[in-house]
């Protein structure tokens, strides 16, 4: 199927799938400043770097998902540069690339508990109880 290939993507519907994705990273970083957490400089900027590609590839994949099971049926003889005529693929690109970044942390606070539980259970040589 002719629309289903990359090639055929608009100008338009791929900025501003990486402007929803490199926005969601920000926000996402400034989400983890104002929440207090003390980072140094350069660890969030690496950490900012790391969510904005997070969040574009959760964009990208979620685009592809639509496009791949006709979420929004494109019109492949239209050349309009803007991307409104897709607007559920729109949404769920805006959505993948907010929650992309709260994702990362909830998954890294698992990692940081189970962590800091291995570490007690090695130190003290007894299980929490739970």
């Amino acid at each position: 199927m002719e629309y289903r290939d990359p090639n055929n993507y608009q100008l338009g519907f791929v900025v501003t799938g990486l402007g929803l994705a490199l926005w969601g990273g920000l926000v996402g970083t400034y989400r983890r400043v104002r929440a207090g957490r003390q980072l140094s400089r350069w660890a969030l900027i690496r950490r900012s770097i790391g969510e904005m590609v997070l969040s574009l590839s959760a964009t990208f994949l979620v685009s592809l998902l639509c496009y791949h099971f006709q979420l929004d049926k494109p019109d492949p003889s239209s050349n309009e540069f803007f991307v409104f005529k897709y607007p559920l693929t729109c949404l769920s690109m805006w959505v993948a690339a907010f929650l992309a970044p709260k994702v990362f942390d909830l998954i890294d606070e698992v990692f940081i508990e189970s962590r800091q539980r291995l570490l007690n259970e090695i130190r003290y040589g007894q299980k929490e109880a739970e």
